[in-house]
C-alpha cells in the first residue's frame, strides 16, 4: 500500500518550486542577453577593426591616379613658367636697349662735334651709364655699330658718325615689338627677326 505525501508538504514543495523556476528562467534570460551583447560587441569590434584597416592607407589605384594628376598639373605649370620667363627676359632686353639708347643720345649731345661712339664702353667712362647691360640669358653683349647718315661704316672723330644701330636677340620670334623695329642688315648688324633693332 503506497503512502500519500501529506497535503501540507505538497503545497510547500510547490510553493518552493515556483520561485526556483522563476529564478532559473531569469538566470537563463540573463545568460542569453549577455551572450547577445557579447556577440554584438565582438561584431562591432570586428567592424571597427576592418574599417580601420581599410581607412589606414590608400589603394594602389588611388595613388596612381593622384600621381598622374600631379604629373599633368606640374607639366602645365612648368610650360607656363617657361613662357613667363621668356617674356620676362625679352622685356628686360627691350628695356636695356632703351637705356642704352638714352645714354647714346646724352653722349651725342655732349660730343663736339656731335657723334656716336665707336663702342658702348665709352658710355661708362663718360658717366652716361653705370654699366653696360648684357643679354640676361647668355650674358653676351648687345649688337652695336655707329654709322654715317647713309648707314655706312665710320670711325669716331671723323665728324660723320651721326647714326647707329642697337640690337638684341629676342627669344619670342613672334614678339609684337618685332613688327615696328628696323629690319634687314644695318651696318654690321643683321636685324632679321628675331633680332630687335633700334636706330635714332
Amino acid at each position: 500500500m503506497s503512502r500519500k505525501a501529506p497535503r501540507g508538504f505538497t503545497q510547500t514543495l510547490t510553493a518552493l518550486t515556483v520561485p526556483v523556476r522563476v529564478f532559473i528562467w531569469s538566470l537563463s534570460q540573463r545568460i542569453r542577453t549577455s551572450k547577445s551583447v557579447s556577440r554584438n560587441h565582438t561584431e562591432e569590434q570586428t567592424r571597427i577593426r576592418t574599417t580601420a584597416q581599410y581607412s589606414a592607407g590608400f589603394t594602389l589605384i588611388e595613388l596612381l591616379v593622384v600621381i598622374a594628376i600631379i604629373g599633368m598639373l606640374s607639366s602645365v605649370v612648368l610650360a607656363s613658367l617657361n613662357s613667363a620667363r621668356e617674356r620676362s627676359r625679352d622685356a628686360r632686353r627691350l628695356a636695356d636697349l632703351r637705356q642704352l639708347q638714352t645714354a647714346l643720345e646724352l653722349r651725342f649731345d655732349d660730343a663736339a662735334p656731335p657723334e656716336y661712339p665707336d663702342d658702348l664702353s665709352s658710355l661708362v667712362s663718360g658717366g652716361y651709364i653705370a654699366s653696360i647691360a648684357t643679354d640676361p640669358r647668355t650674358g653676351d653683349a648687345y649688337y652695336y655699330d655707329n654709322l654715317t647718315s647713309a648707314g655706312g661704316a665710320c670711325a669716331i672723330a671723323s665728324g660723320v658718325c651721326v647714326s647707329y644701330v642697337l640690337g638684341a636677340n629676342l627669344e619670342n620670334s613672334s614678339h609684337g615689338a618685332l613688327n615696328s623695329d628696323v629690319d634687314g642688315t644695318v651696318g654690321s648688324v643683321n636685324c632679321a627677326d628675331a633680332v630687335y633693332c633700334l636706330q635714332p
